[in-house]
């Protein structure tokens, strides 16, 4: 399986489990700061409120998937793996803080509207990513596109449903080898 060589950013990762543990209303801006190791004056000089705290950390989190997820897809070895790799960072990353955190699914929400607010062309560009490296295995354009448009909806039920990163590869795994034929 595909390894990333960079790895997330700690502080947003603290910050989103913060989040996830309290919920958005009730985390407070001491909470946040102490999980980003800040004072919660740095906080409010740097990002004014909890929702650009929020937006910092969602943004911050689906930069670095986006940037790991293409890595994987454009890394060398087998397409099934380079798609494993890709999937895993891309979406399957979340699968483990929605189905553990008490709040993650609002957190996810949320992070879904602040990635629309801050990086609206991170799903484009990794769908696209994709679908080239479909068609330069050899795909047909509209068979690519089904099988993007499939591998998309897999991966976003897997993360719905896996309790863990682990279960949401194994999953992921399976449907890119039933896809893929």
């Amino acid at each position: 399986m595909y390894n990333a060589i960079m790895q997330r950013d700690p502080a947003y990762q603290r910050v989103l489990e913060a989040f996830g543990h309290y919920g958005f209303r009730k985390a407070s801006m001491g909470d946040l700061a102490e999980a980003a190791g800040v004072s919660r004056q740095t906080l409010y000089n740097r990002f004014q409120s909890k929702e650009g705290v929020l937006d910092w950390a969602a943004g911050g989190f689906i930069g670095d998937s986006e940037t790991l997820a293409l890595a994987a897809l454009a890394a060398p070895g087998a397409l099934e793996d380079r798609l494993l790799g890709f999937f895993v960072e891309w979406i399957g990353s979340g699968a483990e803080f929605l189905s553990k955190a008490p709040h993650g699914a609002e957190i996810m929400e949320l992070g879904k509207q602040a990635r629309a607010r801050t990086a609206p062309e991170t799903e484009p560009r990794c769908r696209l990513a994709l679908l080239e490296v479909l068609r330069a295995e050899g795909r047909e354009p509209g068979e690519a596109e089904e099988l993007g448009f499939v591998l998309i909806m897999a991966s976003k039920g897997l993360m719905l449903a896996a309790r863990d990163t682990e279960e949401y590869a194994a999953g992921m795994r399976r449907a890119i080898t039933v896809l893929l034929g």
